[in-house]
């Protein structure tokens, strides 16, 4: 008999997004004459509050509006400088989608700059390409999705909203389907993306870098989102690395709400790592958790207020969830269900059947206080977790019972149903979840033949550079994110 815990997990708190910002500077708007605007041609406007410093370098001291039937578009190659909590207001069409490169940033290091806010839910809209923010957020309420890709946010304050849903990228409207991948998110104060509890968002969120972002250690994970509605949540393919934060988690969907619609939720291919803890999903969802490695998310420091690799909490048992082919090391707890009208960890029964689960679940070293848990079931409904690879010596009945905490261990919980147990090999899972995850960080560059290459920092800045090769190493270039111009194509990476 394993020992009991009452686990309570702390859960984070998606707060409902205020929809007004304070405007704390002048305040110039453009005339409303369906005409494009670029920081080249606002900077001739002596009102503008956009001054040219020199060829490509602007800086803006008043809040810019654009009016709802005009256009903005930012400037290829620009360095934008922002001052104190200013905030680019786009009402109509904002057009960030540069070819090389451009950065939006503080004047200088005494100020605290809010970002670009897309904050017309009837007429804006727009993309962000190749666009790098340092201390600066983007904040979301169009009428249309947004596509970015390509872009970094880093040290940004997140002051575009309330202090309790700060973040990089912030959404606060209902769309179609908004994208964003092959960003990089480093060291920002709040999460790297969140939304407001009281808007359903449909996103799309695949192939990025987060590290180390809700710096402030408040009690959030680094992805931060509410269900879709009638859209879907994808988180895809990312890789999450933390610090050991003992407040800050890797990934949390939840629906606190009880927001309506199919609120379908894929979080699938992702590496996460050094977090409080891995995956959690809250609420009235269906929910897909695929083929994610999930390693050492146990910054937590008390065991029951979390630290488990995934956790299902849904006490009104409203949420579907299957859980396959997922490699759990290093946690508090490996998986934690409180509640959940269906989890299925591995159904192997029926192929045909709907609800056929091949598990491929695999636990490595989950567990505290002397006690492995790879699966507690802290609800009353019955769960199943075949096909699975368990930490145990041998994949016998008895053994695999010293690691699960069920209706064996506690008669008012559900049971825990595990036979059959798996046989696929670990080493392959963990390697194919590997190849999975997009933006490595890199030693060196490789071409596929002798070309040229620029290597570029954050700001635009030329680090590396070289013609006619086929190798460019990498080893004097500090740790950071840059982005190559190669004859083959660009690449983002970290080092």
């Amino acid at each position: 008999m394993k020992k009991f815990y009452t686990f309570i997990p702390v859960i984070l708190m998606l707060l409902p997004i205020s929809m007004v910002i304070d405007a704390a500077n002048p305040v110039y708007t453009t005339p409303g004459d369906k005409k494009a605007y670029t920081l080249e041609s606002l900077s001739k406007i002596d009102s503008s509050g956009v001054e040219k410093i020199e060829d490509g370098v602007f800086t803006v001291t008043k809040d810019l509006q654009i009016a709802e039937v005009d256009t903005f578009i930012l400037d290829n190659k620009a360095t934008v400088k922002l001052g104190d909590a200013v905030v680019i207001n786009i009402q109509g069409y904002g057009n960030l989608s540069v070819a090389d490169t451009a950065v939006i940033t503080r004047i200088n290091e005494t100020v605290a700059p809010k970002g670009v806010y897309f904050n017309n839910s009837d007429k804006s809209y727009g993309s962000v390409e190749n666009v790098t923010f340092e201390y600066a957020s983007l904040r979301y309420m169009g009428c249309k999705p947004l596509y970015a890709e390509n872009c970094t946010w880093i040290y940004s304050i997140g002051n575009l909203g309330s202090s309790s849903n700060a973040s990089a990228v912030g959404f606060a409207t209902t769309t179609g389907m908004n994208v964003i991948k092959n960003c990089r998110f480093i060291s920002n104060q709040g999460p790297a993306v969140a939304g407001g509890a009281n808007i359903a968002t449909a996103l799309r969120f695949e192939g990025n870098y987060l590290y180390d972002n809700n710096t402030d250690n408040r009690n959030k994970p680094q992805i931060n989102l509410n269900p879709g509605g009638n859209g879907a949540v994808e988180i895809i393919n990312n890789t999450i690395e933390g610090t050991r934060r003992n407040m800050v988690g890797g990934i949390a969907v939840s629906n606190m709400l009880n927001t309506a619609g199919t609120n379908k939720v894929i979080i699938e291919g992702n590496k996460i790592t050094d977090c409080r803890y891995g995956i959690t999903t809250m609420g009235a969802l269906d929910v897909l958790i695929k083929d994610n490695v999930l390693i050492d998310n146990n910054a937590e420091t008390n065991p029951n207020n979390g630290g488990s690799g995934i956790n299902i909490t849904d006490t009104g048992y409203t949420q579907t969830c299957m859980v396959t082919g997922n490699h759990i090391e290093g946690h508090l707890w490996g998986i934690t269900i409180i509640g959940g009208k269906s989890v299925n960890v591995g159904k192997v029964e029926n192929e045909n059947a709907a609800d056929f689960n091949p598990g491929g679940n695999s636990f490595k070293n989950n567990g505290n206080n002397g006690v492995l848990y790879d699966l507690y079931n802290n609800g009353k409904n019955t769960v199943y977790a075949q096909g699975n690879i368990w930490n145990v010596a041998q994949q016998t009945a008895e053994q695999i019972a010293t690691v699960i905490f069920d209706k064996a261990d506690d008669e008012k919980l559900g049971e825990v149903i595990y036979m059959p147990a798996g046989s696929s090999n670990v080493t392959n899972l963990e390697k194919k979840a590997e190849k999975a995850v997009y933006n490595k960080v890199l030693a060196e560059i490789q071409l596929p033949a002798a070309g040229d290459v620029q290597v570029y920092n954050i700001s635009g800045g030329c680090v590396a550079q070289a013609t006619g090769v086929e190798t460019l190493p990498l080893s004097n270039l500090s740790r950071g994110v840059y982005v190559a111009r190669t004859s083959f194509g660009t690449i983002s990476f970290v080092k």
